[in-house]
């Protein structure tokens, strides 16, 4: 599906894709052998043919962001929140639900010398366009993505709350604090498994769906994390 996406050149946006996909195009291969671009103005589709091409030759080179292999991390203020820019660095891969109202925003004032990667997808925005306008809870409820019954009912006040009573040495709250966000984490990976599988079916690509993992895959993980705390 990578090799689908059009949006390479300013100018070229959402609109404007999908109108290719509509005429036809799949592949950045395609571009080479239609003139006019339908519904792109020949400077734009110039700028486009380029940026594909420059495109095609990383793809080759396979010079993409690495998934970190070594699980999930758990960062706090005061222990160890100050790794956050060596975990995350410009070539990494950013999934986040809403991260760039949100989430980047933040981080960047909190790390003003952090560079965030260029490849990031928001999935509020990818889930927007599969027709879910709400937040994460409400689309994990949705498509029947999970969490343990007792974080269920938690949300951004209680975790506040949480944070509060941890500062003043609640141990407990502290691992639930630690739980609640984990999950927030750990399944956007299942949801942006989701995401592709039905944008790839919705558009007739024939790229192979991603297998979806859920809760079980995570456990030992969160457990061990948590624990440690």
């Amino acid at each position: 599906m990578l090799r689908a996406t059009f949006q390479l050149a300013a100018g070229l946006g959402p609109t404007r894709e999908r109108n290719l996909w509509a005429a036809g195009f799949r592949d950045w291969n395609d571009l080479k052998h239609t003139h006019p671009l339908p519904g792109v103005p020949e400077r734009l589709a110039g700028d486009l043919r380029a940026a594909a091409r420059d495109a095609d030759i990383e793809f080759q080179r396979r010079d993409l962001g690495l998934l970190r292999a070594d699980g999930p991390h758990l960062l706090f203020a005061g222990r160890n929140l100050h790794h956050f820019p060596s975990l995350v660095p410009p070539d990494a891969l950013l999934i986040t639900f809403n991260g760039l109202s949100f989430d980047v925003p933040v981080l960047r004032r909190a790390f003003p010398d952090w560079v965030a990667p260029v490849a990031h997808v928001d999935l509020r925005h990818i889930w927007a366009r599969l027709g879910h306008h709400g937040g994460l809870k409400a689309l994990e409820r949705k498509v029947g993505v999970g969490r343990p019954e007792h974080l269920r009912a938690l949300d951004g006040s209680a975790a506040a709350a949480m944070w509060r009573h941890a500062r003043h040495g609640d141990l407990h709250a502290l691992r639930l604090l630690g739980e609640y966000n984990l999950y927030d984490t750990i399944n956007l990976r299942t949801l942006a498994s989701l995401a592709w599988n039905r944008l790839i079916s919705e558009h007739g690509f024939d790229d192979e769906p991603l297998p979806v993992s859920y809760r079980g895959d995570v456990l030992y993980d969160v457990s061990k994390l948590l624990m440690a705390l």
